[in-house]
């Protein structure tokens, strides 16, 4: 694999709270829904919490190279396991809703050594929102380590690079308005960059890394 593998298509989906991605159990309120979707777009209603369940085959060739997966717009804590095993997480997820906490910023996990074996591997992602209206904007990628290491940091230079340039440029118009107060054209400019700047980035959930409350209306 030399190139990034979209895992986008059709996933079993576990709508059960209590579905458990150590065992696989229990496989109940389960459907087939193509990824990427949102939930409300999958029929999926008056859920917080669902597994999402797909297989993917490796070689024997392959066996031994390093592999990730990259999770991009995530809605919104996920948590990603590989044969039952975690490789990692974002947010807190929790049955009582009170003890959950969002976290969808884009992350790159890992695969440890020895999770993969030749043949078919289970991948499973599971995805909450309190809010009820979760689900993934993009599909997860599946890549080797140094191809996803790349493609992490080229987004996040680019998306993160991009969207704090719009903020610093509404910022230096404010600064510049404060020295001529009759041009409130530079005002508007300024405070509609801002706006546009958070938007990008809230839309990205680059501003995850800095709180975990972040809210995207």
């Amino acid at each position: 694999v030399n190139q990034i593998l979209s895992l986008h298509g059709n996933w079993k989906v576990t709508t059960n709270p209590d579905y458990n991605p150590v065992t696989n159990q229990p496989t109940n309120e389960s459907m087939i829904s193509y990824i990427p979707r949102m939930w409300f777009n999958a029929g999926i209603k008056d859920k917080y919490i669902v597994s999402y369940n797909t297989e993917l085959e490796i070689s024997d060739s392959i066996l031994g190279n390093k592999f990730g997966i990259l999770v991009f717009n995530v809605i919104n804590s996920n948590e990603v396991y590989i044969n039952g095993k975690l490789i990692g997480k974002r947010g807190i997820i929790d049955k009582d809703k009170t003890k959950m906490q969002n976290n969808a910023s884009p992350s790159l996990y890992r695969i440890p050594e020895g999770f993969l074996h030749k043949g078919k591997n289970r991948i499973t992602i599971r995805v909450a929102d309190n809010a009820e209206s979760g689900g993934m904007l993009e599909a997860p990628r599946f890549c080797e380590m140094n191809i996803c290491e790349k493609s992490y940091n080229r987004f996040l230079l680019v998306t993160g690079g991009s969207g704090f340039f719009m903020l610093f440029i509404g910022i230096y118009h404010l600064f510049l308005f404060l020295g001529n107060r009759k041009e409130r054209a530079i005002l508007y400019f300024g405070v509609g960059t801002i706006f546009h700047a958070l938007t990008f980035l809230g839309f990205e959930r680059i501003v995850y890394f800095f709180s975990d409350n972040f809210v995207v209306l």
